[in-house]
């Protein structure tokens, strides 16, 4: 096994340590089979965080501005969206942990709570539902 691949797979599982401390994480494969097949971490539905081979994505939002300026410097290593997921090369070994550690928790910070306003909406209209007599 190389040194690359070693490193890779140690950002693998260092990543995957980091999601699954957070509760109700589910961990899938997505795009199985394909050049992108990435480890997919999600809450319920929504997912926070792609774990492929050579990158890394996350949401983000508080540290948007600090991802752009990142990108600015290092285009290489960086990419972020106009909503807010960054891409973050790490097929090179020398992934930044720390950050991509503080984004994960960032990342499910994020989707959780776009996730919750959208439950509430569910439950308010099953209950009026209920409460009319509409079925």
């Amino acid at each position: 096994m190389s040194s690359e691949r070693t490193k890779e797979d140690a950002t693998t599982r260092a990543l995957r340590q980091a999601a699954m401390r957070h509760p109700d994480t589910e961990e899938t494969v997505a795009c199985k089979g394909t050049a992108i097949e990435s480890r997919r971490f999600s809450i319920g539905s929504k997912a926070f965080l792609f774990v492929g081979a050579k990158s890394v994505m996350v949401k983000l939002d508080e540290s948007k501005g600090e991802a752009i300026g990142l990108a600015a410097k290092e285009p290489d290593r960086y990419r972020i969206g106009a909503t807010g997921w960054a891409t973050v090369a790490t097929g090179d070994g020398k992934a930044p942990l720390a950050r991509l550690r503080r984004w994960v928790a960032e990342s499910r910070r994020v989707v959780a709570a776009a996730k919750a306003p959208a439950k509430k909406k569910r439950k308010a209209a099953a209950r009026s539902t209920r409460g009319s007599g509409k079925k």
